[in-house]
């Protein structure tokens, strides 16, 4: 192969790249990146003194044309704006374009299928405060999730920081 071929085949090689880095930076491709609850049910709160806990099915929702691989959640949750917990969880997870993780369906989910289901354990003095603190809140209250997503994509590092849920206490279990 020639020069020319050989200027060619690097031309065409680099532009098909280019070309999505410019259409599709990491900016736009995060704002079409959602993490939503799986169902109403999806958040449970369990305050059992030492074996306090938290489990959330989440889903991930990627609507722009390239894939997005998420590497770690920032997670917090708070009951009545008193902060039951926050951490980091490490999950690699690729989800492609045009598409949600686990797939959305209706009906019944296989069992042992992928899914996005955390079960953190939480501390158990901040529990009890919370429960012994339900009694006196006069009226209804929330429990506030909080996810930031980081990651990256084919063109570059993404980042969604906004992604919050107020769910009302009837609407998460609490046991």
């Amino acid at each position: 192969m020639g020069l020319i071929g050989r200027v060619f085949e690097r031309i065409f090689s680099w532009l098909p790249g280019w070309v999505i880095g410019w259409k599709y930076p990491p900016s736009t491709v995060a704002k079409s990146f959602f993490i939503e609850l799986a169902s109403p049910q999806a958040l449970r709160i369990t305050q059992e003194g030492a074996s306090s806990r938290i489990a959330v099915s989440l889903v991930a929702i990627n609507l722009s044309p390239i894939w997005v691989e998420i590497e770690h959640l920032d997670f917090s949750v708070s009951v009545g704006n008193q902060p039951l917990y926050s951490g980091q969880i490490i999950r690699r997870q690729r989800v492609e374009g045009f598409s949600a993780f686990p797939q959305l369906g209706y009906g019944m989910r296989g069992w042992g299928g992928p899914s996005l289901y955390f079960d953190i354990q939480v501390d158990s003095g901040k529990a009890d405060a919370i429960v012994k603190n339900i009694p006196q809140w006069h009226g209804p209250f929330e429990v506030q999730v909080r996810i930031q997503v980081y990651g990256r994509c084919k063109t570059g590092r993404i980042e969604r920081t906004d992604i919050s849920f107020d769910v009302p206490s009837g609407g998460a279990a609490i046991d």
